[in-house]
This record gives structure tokens, C-alpha cells and sequence, in this order.
């Protein structure tokens, strides 16, 4: 990423913070994992730029078939019209969930 940004100098100064909550809960090693991409947002807010989100989300289902992407929160029902210009295949593999409730 800081490379197509034309600054390789950022990637020096990049570090990845584990977060605490993989430290509580287990991994099986031994079960089989799928790739997935979950994006939880505010999708009818124009900052968070939905249309880009599918349309990135195309291209690495397009070069990952054996990867999935869910999208939840508000809004969902707006990018899946985004969605019609993809590819079948694409389109099975990508679910929008909606509003996500806590309870």
C-alpha cells in the first residue's frame, strides 16, 4: 500500500498492534479455516465510500476463489445494487447482512 502511495518510506514506520481479544479466544489449528473479509459500517455514509468497498471486494473475490466477503451495517441494501455488474460467481460469494444487533 505505501509503495502505490509513492511513499515507501511509510513502510518502515508501520507496526500491526495484535488485538486483546485474540489473546482470549482459542485456535484450532486442526479446523479448517476459509479466508473471509467482514467490513462492519455505516454504509449509507458517503465517507465511508461503499461503491469502492465493492469494488475492491470484487477484485480480490475475482482473485481469491476460495475467498468470501461478508458486509454488515447500515446501508447494505443500497451497495448490493453496486453488485450487478459482477461477475456470478463473485456475487454468490459476497453477503450482505445488514444491521448487526448486540444483543
Amino acid at each position: 500500500y505505501c509503495h502505490s502511495l509513492k511513499r515507501p518510506d511509510l513502510a518502515a514506520k508501520l507496526r500491526t498492534l495484535p488485538h486483546p481479544a485474540q489473546v482470549a479466544s482459542g485456535w484450532d489449528a486442526s479446523t479448517p479455516k476459509a479466508p473471509q473479509i467482514v467490513a462492519a459500517g455505516r454504509w449509507n455514509s458517503h465517507q465511508k465510500d461503499g461503491p469502492l468497498l465493492v469494488e475492491t471486494l470484487s477484485r480480490v473475490l475475482e482473485q481469491r476463489a476460495d475467498a468470501r466477503a461478508m458486509i454488515a451495517g447500515n446501508g447494505t441494501e443500497d451497495l448490493q445494487r453496486f453488485c450487478h455488474g459482477l461477475a456470478p460467481d463473485v456475487r454468490r460469494r459476497m453477503t450482505f447482512a445488514g444491521v448487526m444487533h448486540h444483543d
